[in-house]
């Protein structure tokens, strides 16, 4: 069988500013800078609607504040497209991710009232949380807050995303039994890698603290005192669907309402207009405005990597934002991105520089997010707080003379965020270090870098007048990749990669030769996962590095173990991922299980049945030649969906519910709410 790919993506943002118009030179200046303004906004609008056009994005919002106020919105497309609904600067969309941040503001809130002690172990607040490493006891709230508890990413892959309504919520009973079946990735306090899994436990101690629910202290606490009536939580269900932007499939129809379930709102459980999620980012870190303590701003702002043993220099997590952005060097700039199934959302804030800007699109789409990275530089330079530099820093000189050793070596990396992630190999030769990534089945050359006198290695972009450095750093016996960035207004070196080592002598068991180019198909999916179309997985060995297998899954390469066991490979930069177990019929990972796609049936011509013997398990069906099949059902009964392994999904019923045609060789998946025989016909 061949292993194919099956991909996705996700975010956004926007400002505005009056004319200001008088004699005074004051005046003259606000009016020279609000034309600035304006320029970065035109130069914003005009990319945003291209990205809209050419990606197909039904909806996007974005939002400006200024020194307390409201400076500019704008809103794109329409938020209903079935019903002509237009966009308003009120629509909320989902945040994703970006409820991080509210969720620490809640845990600094109630540190600051005595309520809840950030450096007690979790174990004091959930006495159920257990896993099968004993140094969990030693993982704190502060811990969970700021991506060090060295726990697995994602325990559980068990969907809390539901298509419209809400399910029964088991997410936080699945992530702690996942987790009690789990060894920690890193020891805690020792390494800074996202991890979801901790703001499931963070909400659970926040709401044990407060004495009431997660959405019930936000709204008391933040939302009602800062007059925000266009923020709730995606699982309550007393707001409207018509005040969420919906998004549409890929042949343009409108998709039903999203929910996260209750227990993962601070996970990535919450809806907001972006003028909001900028005014609540910009109220949460002001001393005026009085939400939180001195004590409580400065952990807020404060650097969260400087204990942990990844090397990190510039590129810094804070506590609850994604990272204190390295491309501001005379401001501090803190983001956080968030991305659901459709959905894409940022904030960005400069609380010294007084701005903040914030936007969502309905559509998982992670380039967004450079046009708002963009649009906050632009507005920065405008207002003058940050410099326009054109002239380069001092580059290390080129390397002369005798070459240095020759040596091939391999790194990897799970840094989805900052675009790092995936298998590179390094090869030094000639005072050259050559880099090359793994794409599908192949490795493919990314460029060619100088040796400097300094040891790195580096080129110049004249073009974009950017320079790329790649050096070497050994910490606690790991070796990392460390890129280096530098443009004339700044420059940043962090770990992009970990490297792994390979015994060149060890050789692939037969157990897992026998898998090689295995395709495996999930079984445990409930109709209404809004990612029910993530069912595929695969496993490919690759001859050059051996003790290792690539999957195709949530987690693309894991350490062999035993015949039956793929580790997480620990100490790498991004998120860490629970151990898998495989035989030769089963595949499971992250609470999710898979079959062989040896075990799916042929669909033939005329009547076919899928008979369901529990509910939410699904039954597959290999295509053998080219069909059209007529299995109409509403989604939330049966669901249907099909992939053609070499372009994606082909069809999904949870858009509409009609006949469609398949290419040979593709799979069809439908799981249902009861069990049942559904009887289907194919031509």
């Amino acid at each position: 069988m061949k292993k194919r790919r099956m991909v996705a993506a996700a975010l956004l943002t926007i400002l505005l500013v009056p004319l200001v118009t008088g004699p005074t030179a004051q005046a003259t200046k606000e009016k020279e800078k609000s034309g600035a303004y304006e320029a970065a906004y035109r130069k914003f609008d005009q990319a945003m609607k291209k990205k809209m056009k050419e990606e197909g994005i039904p909806s996007a919002s974005m939002a400006v504040r200024g020194n307390g106020k409201t400076i500019r919105t704008k809103t794109f497309g329409k938020s209903n497209t079935e019903k002509d609904l237009p966009m308003t600067k009120k629509t909320m969309f989902s945040t994703g991710s970006v409820s991080k941040v509210y969720a620490a503001a809640a845990a600094l809130k109630l540190a600051d009232d005595g309520k809840l002690d950030l450096d007690a172990p979790v174990t004091q607040y959930i006495p159920e949380f257990r896993m099968v490493d004993e140094r969990y006891e030693d993982i704190t709230v502060r811990m969970l807050l700021n991506h060090t508890s060295g726990m697995p990413g994602d325990a559980s892959g068990i969907d809390c995303d539901w298509a419209g309504k809400v399910d029964n919520d088991d997410f936080l009973e699945n992530t702690l039994n996942e987790l009690s079946t789990q060894p920690l990735k890193s020891k805690p306090g020792a390494s800074a890698n996202y991890c979801n899994s901790g703001f499931v436990l963070a909400q659970q101690v926040i709401e044990i603290a407060a004495g009431q629910s997660f959405g019930e202290y936000l709204s008391e606490t933040f939302l009602k005192p800062m007059k925000m009536k266009n923020t709730a939580m995606s699982s309550d269900t007393s707001i409207s669907k018509d005040r969420v932007a919906r998004p549409i499939d890929s042949k343009g129809n409108r998709l039903p309402k999203e929910y996260i379930g209750a227990s993962a709102d601070a996970l990535g459980g919450m809806t907001a207009s972006p003028e909001e999620m900028a005014k609540f980012a910009e109220q949460i870190l002001s001393p005026d405005a009085g939400y939180l303590s001195q004590e409580g701003i400065d952990t807020f702002r404060s650097d969260q990597s400087l204990g942990t043993a990844m090397p990190k220099q510039q590129l810094n997590n804070s506590f609850g934002f994604d990272r204190i952005s390295p491309e501001y060097i005379d401001t501090q700039v803190y983001e956080k991105a968030g991305g659901t199934t459709n959905y894409s959302s940022k904030v960005l804030t400069a609380p010294d520089a007084g701005l903040s800007i914030a936007g969502s699109i309905t559509q998982l789409n992670l380039s967004f997010t450079a046009l708002l990275d963009e649009l906050m530089h632009d507005l920065l330079v405008a207002k003058g707080t940050v410099k326009k530099n054109t002239t380069m820093p001092d580059l290390p000189k080129e390397k002369t003379g005798k070459p240095s050793e020759t040596s091939t070596d391999y790194y990897y990396s799970n840094d989805t965020m900052f675009a790092n992630a995936g298998i590179k190999k390094t090869e030094i030769k000639n005072n050259q270090l050559s880099l090359t990534s793994y794409q599908g089945t192949e490795w493919v050359a990314e460029d060619n870098y100088a040796q400097r006198e300094d040891g790195s290695f580096g080129k110049l972009d004249t073009k974009t007048n950017q320079y790329t450095g790649y050096s070497f750093k050994t910490v606690n016996g790991v070796t990392y990749l460390m890129k280096t960035t530098m443009t004339p207004n700044y420059s940043n070196t962090t770990a992009v990669a970990r490297k792994i080592e390979v015994d060149e002598s060890k050789e692939f068991s037969d157990a897992w030769k026998q898998r090689d180019n295995s395709l495996w198909l999930r079984k445990n999916v409930n109709p209404v996962d809004y990612q029910a179309f993530a069912c595929i997985s695969s496993i490919q060995l690759i001859p050059e590095l051996k003790g290792y297998a690539l999957t195709n899954g949530a987690q693309p390469l894991m350490e062999i173990g035993d015949d039956q066991t793929l580790k997480d490979i620990s100490e790498t930069p991004g998120a860490h991922y629970p151990d898998a177990k495989v035989t030769d019929e089963t595949l499971d990972f992250m609470g999710m299980n898979f079959i062989s796609a040896e075990e799916a049936k042929p669909l033939t011509k005329g009547k076919n049945t899928a008979d369901f013997q529990e509910k939410n398990t699904a039954e597959w069906f290999v295509v053998p030649k080219k069909m059209t099949i007529d299995a109409k059902a509403k989604y939330q009964k049966v669901r249907v969906i099909a992939y053609d392994l070499e372009t994606g999904l082909v069809y999904d019923n949870i858009g509409k519910s009609e006949a469609f045609e398949v290419p040979a060789g593709s799979y069809v998946m439908m799981t249902s709410s009861r069990a049942q025989r559904f009887d289907f016909n194919v031509k």
